[in-house]
């Protein structure tokens, strides 16, 4: 199995050289095998956000390296970095537009990493695309192609915006908690399709509140602390682990 992605002793210090300096991560190193399941864990100010900024092209690092395929990739733009990795973030409203349809979402989306001119309408084939997509969903969204994605609850978007995501199949699916917030019914659904995603062959990066549930699924995980990876291991050797179970799983 080839390396995907690769994390090298990357640094991320907030207003440095201030009284409010915040060194969020601190030497982190971290390796994606391509199809893997990683999932990241750790509390509140482990840096996890950071990092997925970082990796989306939000952030800029200020030592260290990114490499994806074994090219570097920290000086490349959040557009360029859009052809190969693709974001779901824990709030659905920052992946879709309110006021545009649920088809025209999906029409963007599957323009994702492409230059967009000012002609985008929606053409039958790719309609018909969409259908068969949202079916897979058994949510009843590939009859409400015409609605406005405000109209949808947070699940219902939420789980839009996971399909939206796979489109255009990326080498790598960062995704930033995804359920948070979201009603329990809704919650394994969201799992449920996050696993689909990696069985057809896309490298998933979970970062996840829900311990429980993220290492249960992953091949791989880390936690972090304090910016660095403080334990590694197979999902399974994770969840099992005292440690972890202590101070994420509720003992």
């Amino acid at each position: 199995m080839a390396t995907l992605l690769k994390i090298e002793d990357i640094h991320k210090t907030f207003e440095a050289g201030t009284v409010n300096e915040n060194h969020v991560l601190k030497g982190l190193d971290l390796t994606v095998e391509e199809g893997d399941f990683i999932s990241v864990i750790g509390g509140n100010g482990a840096g996890k956000s950071t990092l997925m900024n970082i990796l989306a092209g939000g952030l800029q690092v200020d030592q260290g390296d990114i490499l994806l395929e074994g090219k570097s990739i920290k000086q490349t733009s959040v557009r360029k970095r859009a052809k190969d990795i693709a974001r779901v973030f824990q709030d659905p409203k920052m992946g879709t537009a309110s006021r545009l349809t649920i088809e025209e979402n999906m029409a963007i989306a599957k323009k994702r990493g492409a230059k967009r001119g000012l002609s985008w309408g929606v053409k039958e084939k790719d309609r018909e695309e969409f259908k068969a997509a949202l079916k897979e969903l058994n949510i009843g969204l590939e009859n409400r192609l015409k609605v406005d994605t405000q109209y949808l609850s947070g699940g219902q978007r939420q789980a839009l915006t996971l399909v939206m995501a796979a489109l255009v199949k990326p080498k790598l699916l960062l995704l930033d908690e995804p359920s948070m917030g979201l009603a329990p019914i809704f919650i394994q659904e969201i799992f449920d399709i996050i696993q689909d995603i990696q069985k057809q062959g896309t490298t998933v990066l979970l970062i996840e509140q829900n311990a429980n549930k993220a290492l249960a699924i992953a091949d791989r995980g880390y936690v972090l602390e304090t910016g660095k990876v403080v334990l590694s291991g197979t999902g399974k050797e994770l969840l099992a682990s005292e440690e972890v179970r202590k101070a994420y799983l509720g003992g």
